[in-house]
């Protein structure tokens, strides 16, 4: 590398499993990412704050959980002034600033805040069937000022899925998902390819995905294509009645999300989707680091955060501050470097399947170890909890909260540490409000949230 502060290239794939990059599962053709995790260091546990995109983005983006950065929904409004953003942190070294966002966020929360050049998409603006090509030409021909740092947010892997006729077969993988993903790796290695060698690459997903291995959610995989259709024809037929039916439609359509109850101790990927549960399934996610200096290839099995991003890039291109600025996530540059660190806690939440205001009671929140993960609902008289063991029940299949009481009390009490509304035992004490949007940017995030299919 030269002596000038390397390029960042930042690519999120919304909906990535860890377990697809990891080679642990799935049936994906992806050579690239393979490649990849070979000559790169790849973070086999990272854990995302939530399973809803917004809130994990902008966590992300500033190295703060949720509950301090105020957008914990997908509705949730702009972020504050006062919460800085990877961008600006990079300003004053001399980054030009890029992002190219398929996906319901963007300008309308203010993440688009000091971005020097912002391309904001919707549904329909896949990367491989809209902006792909043209960033990948941007960068071959180096039309971005030196350095610079550059956010893609690729929503392809995510339903509906797009699947190109010719990754449409068994070949390229079984389930919908693993030929969605065999697709876009070769976008992926033509994106990295351009982007040069003095760029530090990061490949990582916002969230998970389960997959409703139930029989519930196998058939809802069948008729995803139909959905938009089913939907529109159904909601012309429903809505003089919608005040009456809507709420039981709502509650079954969590219900098959969710493989049951919400809360209960099943097989966790029976629950589909993502924004419903704090399992692995939903809130783990792959993290790939490519040419970064000193760095010797390998992967890495220590449970990491994805709040541990904003700083680790800040203290690979020599940004100073930071380490007084309070954030919640660590720098990771001393594993890149071969070196270790403390064992961390990560801390997630979800709304169990809101995109709105949500109830008190319908939260849920978890602190995961490498050894061990509790989920509960702290502002229910009953809590809800689970405890899973991690080193031998990886799938989360026992609820063992009844058997250990003194993990679960550590636990509690490290749910309790991190998160100030736990600790005072109710929502919202302590925490960050965002600001509110205006009514023409809030009716775009709900356009967009409707072609993503999270509003009927």
């Amino acid at each position: 590398m030269s002596g000038r502060p390397p390029n960042v290239l930042l690519i999120i794939v919304d909906c990535l499993r860890a377990d697809r990059v990891c080679g642990e599962a799935g049936e994906a053709v992806t050579p690239f990412l393979d490649e990849a995790v070979a000559t790169g260091l790849l973070f086999e546990k990272t854990i995302s704050v939530n399973s809803f995109t917004l809130p994990c983005v902008t966590s992300y983006l500033t190295g703060l959980y949720p509950f301090r950065h105020g957008l914990r929904v997908q509705t949730a409004g702009r972020l504050g002034s006062e919460h800085r953003l990877l961008f600006e942190w990079l300003k004053p070294l001399g980054y030009h600033t890029f992002a190219r966002i398929g996906g319901a966020f963007g300008r309308e929360n203010n993440i688009d805040r000091n971005v020097d050049d912002y391309d904001q998409g919707h549904r329909s603006a896949s990367f491989q069937q809209h902006y792909g090509t043209g960033l990948i030409a941007a960068l071959r021909e180096k039309r971005f000022p030196r350095p610079w740092m550059g956010y893609v947010h690729i929503l392809d892997v995510h339903e509906p899925r797009l699947i190109p006729p010719e990754f449409d077969s068994p070949r390229y993988g079984t389930h919908p998902y693993d030929r969605a993903l065999s697709s876009l790796d070769p976008w992926l290695r033509r994106t990295a390819e351009a982007a040069g060698e003095n760029t530090i690459i990061v490949i990582t997903g916002d969230h998970g995905e389960g997959f409703g291995t139930g029989i519930k959610g196998k058939a809802l995989e069948r008729l995803l294509p139909l959905r938009k259709l089913v939907n529109a024809g159904l909601m012309k037929i429903l809505r003089p009645y919608w005040h009456r039916v809507g709420p039981e439609v709502v509650a079954v359509k969590k219900r098959v999300m969710l493989g049951g109850k919400a809360g209960s101790a099943r097989r966790t990927d029976e629950a589909r989707g993502h924004g419903w549960a704090c399992y692995d399934p939903q809130v783990r996610v792959p993290l790939i680091f490519m040419n970064v200096p000193d760095a010797a290839p390998r992967r890495v099995t220590q449970m990491v955060r994805t709040v541990d991003l904003v700083p680790t890039l800040l203290d690979l291109v020599g940004a100073s501050g930071w380490q007084a600025a309070d954030l919640d996530g660590v720098s990771l540059r001393p594993v890149l470097q071969g070196n270790k660190i403390g064992p961390l806690t990560a801390y997630s939440e979800s709304s169990t399947g809101q995109v709105e205001n949500v109830p008190d009671g319908e939260w849920r929140m978890a602190v995961r170890t490498d050894a061990a993960k509790y989920i509960c609902s702290p502002f229910l008289e009953n809590r809800r909890e689970e405890l899973y063991d991690l080193v031998n029940d990886l799938k989360e299949t026992t609820n063992i909260a009844a058997k250990n009481p003194a993990l679960l009390q550590e636990l509690r009490r490290e749910l309790e540490r991190i998160s100030p509304e736990v600790a005072a035992g109710r929502f919202g004490i302590g925490a960050a409000e965002a600001d509110k949007m205006s009514e023409e940017d809030a009716a775009a995030v709900e356009q967009r949230l409707r072609d993503l299919g999270y509003i009927d």
